[in-house]
């Protein structure tokens, strides 16, 4: 790139010096020779026609010398003196014979001479300010083509404007530097195609010109500035603005100098770099002691901190060694063991497991993961999880790392507590939904009996009594129907965010299991209903889901979709799958396909909760699309709002 940007240049300088040169031979000669002649010719003729259109037009012969001036002015103007004077003489000697009176021939008298010379002062007066100002004019205009010369024929890159900042030259650097012609530009102003930009961030710089204009002063440009030329691309420039003041002081325009720094700035940034690695290679030469230590020290603190301790297991020698700074996941420091081996503190019932991953991992190579329970000497059980893969160097090694999960077990524990509770719930405020109609026609009842004056004290007194009793239940049955009841208000909800927040949730399990979430939105969309039974129904679908899947290289895939009024969610796993007889029940209350877990209810809760909110939710399963086995769709009518904008 920097060598096309040095052709470019020195071929810009090329053109430019073989442009002056070839200016310089052109036969200059021979046009001041024509020039000269047509002077000449200029100053016989003129005054010929002068003398021929005066005699003709009687309005000229009120001010009969009129035309002589102006032929004597248009001589003057090619800026030779002779040929001005001889346009006097000549002028003179035709009025003299040919207008003025007495006419067709000569006369000396003394008013006629001085007519003659008053006419020959204001004559030579015109004759000499013309050539003054053709003189004048053609030293500027000679002061202006040796300005551009020089302007052309610099290497870097010149821009003026007028006071306005609209383009007023270009030099042919500048043009091959923007990519733009002088010619497409001209009269335009400089930032509709002078686009500067910081280099490293991107950001739009500040034009020269503009700030030139702000400031009044010489101004440069900051360092790391980039040009984007008519084609896009983007060069490094340095450059300057600088205005341009007439001799009052009052600015007459501006001009702006800059040019490629590409090869400077590839060479800075090459030195930057040699010192760079040069100052990386000693800050390692010094600091590789320190960085052992401190990688020992980082690792210790990390699995303090995680609750961990990371291990290395001997496949042929059947040893395991934790590394130092490791936590205490059984209860007392790896240096205390002794001659017991880490499986003994494993529960008995759990230690065929342990085995059996290890077996499966130096047998098929795929990673190590089991969950256990261990028991410390305080006689406390703790729940453990080891994950772990082969090492790639030496297959007899299995490097792998024991988590301390006790806390997240018991957290789940209670979330299947709080599941059941919610079931228990449910169940209960159905019931009380049922009991409150008849109970409503006891209470009549009653009311109605005691209207009846006929009745005993005694037996008022009964009466009175049940009706308390009856009171009592209607707040009991009161209180457990609104345990059901959504402690928000429905609203348009997008469902997109509702699951990201669920699956925030289950991030720890989804991580543990190795399962990756895939999200496929196409279009959002917006649902009307309760938060918080949304997230119910999200919730038990990705709780089932993650169950479903095997330890590791699961997927579960949530799918949104908009179609016409009616907005589909679908949560997809490729887990185990449901057998086609249970499939019918599976939204049955108290029917579970895990029976060491389930509690029968998160289904059922869900197709209610689905429904109550008028949708609609099926299942699948089996060999579905791209190793999918198992598929829960939900259909919902997607809110106003989204009806809307639809239409």
């Amino acid at each position: 790139m920097g060598q096309v940007r040095s052709r470019i240049r020195s071929g810009v300088r090329s053109e430019s010096r073989s442009g002056i040169r070839s200016g310089i031979r052109k036969p200059a000669a021979s046009f001041r020779s024509f020039h000269y002649a047509f002077a000449w010719a200029s100053a016989l003729l003129l005054p010929m026609v002068a003398t021929a259109v005066t005699g003709h037009l009687e309005l000229l012969q009120r001010v009969p010398f009129a035309l002589f001036l102006a032929s004597i002015a248009v001589t003057a103007w090619f800026g030779y003196t002779v040929t001005a004077a001889i346009s006097i003489l000549v002028s003179l000697s035709l009025y003299n014979y040919f207008i003025a009176p007495p006419m067709s021939h000569w006369s000396l008298q003394p008013e006629e001479l001085v007519r003659d010379s008053v006419l020959v002062l204001i004559a030579a007066l015109i004759a000499v300010l013309n050539i003054r100002l053709r003189k004048t004019q053609m030293s500027l205009a000679r002061s202006e083509a040796s300005y551009r010369t020089t302007l052309t024929s610099i290497g870097d890159g010149v821009i003026a404007t007028d006071p306005e900042g609209r383009v007023t030259f270009m030099n042919p650097v500048a043009e091959a530097l923007t990519g733009w012609a002088e010619a497409e530009v001209k009269n335009s102003p400089l930032a509709s195609f002078f686009h500067i930009s910081n280099e490293e961030t991107g950001a739009a710089v500040e034009s020269p010109v503009d700030k030139v204009r702000r400031l009044g002063t010489v101004v440069g440009l900051a360092n790391h500035t980039n040009l984007e030329r008519r084609d896009g691309t983007l060069i490094p420039i340095d450059d300057s603005g600088a205005p341009i003041r007439r001799a009052d002081g009052e600015y007459d325009g501006i001009v702006l100098v800059f040019r490629d720094v590409t090869e400077r700035r590839g060479a800075e940034r090459l030195r930057e770099i040699l010192l760079a690695r040069t100052q990386a290679a000693e800050r390692e030469l010094r600091e590789a002691v320190e960085l052992y230590e401190d990688q020992v020290k980082a690792l210790a603190l990390a699995q303090q901190a995680g609750k961990s301790a990371s291990w290395v297991r001997d496949v042929e020698r059947q040893q395991v060694r934790f590394l130092p700074g490791g936590f205490e996941i059984f209860g007392l420091p790896f240096a205390d063991f002794g001659e017991r081996r880490p499986i003994s503190f494993v529960e008995a019932e759990d230690r065929a497991a342990i085995e059996a991953a290890f077996r499966k991992t130096t047998e098929t190579g795929e990673p190590f993961q089991v969950e256990f329970r261990v028991r410390w000497p305080t006689g406390e059980v703790r729940w453990q999880e080891a994950r772990g893969v082969r090492d790639a160097e030496n297959p007899n090694l299995i490097r792998g790392t024991t988590f301390d999960i006790t806390e997240r077990k018991h957290t789940e524990m209670s979330l299947l507590r709080i599941e059941k509770l919610a079931a228990v719930g449910r169940i209960a405020s159905t019931i009380a939904h049922e009991i409150n109609n008849p109970l409503a026609a006891v209470t009549n009842l009653l009311y109605l009996a005691l209207l009846d004056a006929s009745i005993s004290e005694e037996a008022r007194g009964f009466l009175d009594r049940a009706e308390e009793v009856l009171s009592r239940l209607r707040n009991v049955t009161r209180l457990t129907l609104s345990y059901a009841r959504p402690q928000n208000q429905a609203k348009d909800i997008d469902p997109g965010d509702v699951i990201d927040s669920v699956l925030s949730l289950f991030r720890i399990r989804l991580e543990a299991k190795d399962i990756r979430v895939v999200r496929v939105c196409p279009e959002p969309f917006a649902i009307h209903l309760y938060l918080d039974e949304l997230q119910r129904i999200v919730t038990n679908l990705i709780a089932n889901a993650i169950d479903a899947v095997d330890l590791s290289g699961g997927i579960i895939r949530v799918a949104f979709e908009r179609r016409g009024a009616e907005g589909l969610i679908a949560i997809e796993d490729n887990g185990v799958g449901i057998p086609p007889e249970r499939i019918d029940r599976v939204f049955d209350p108290f029917f579970t396909t895990k029976e060491e877990v389930g509690t029968g209810i998160g289904l059922w809760v869900t197709k209610e909760l689905v429904e109550k909110n008028g949708g609609s939710i099926s299942l699948s399963s089996g060999s579905l699309e791209d190793g999918m086995r198992t598929r829960f769709e939900m259909r919902f009518p997607v809110s106003f709002a989204s009806r809307r904008s639809l239409a």
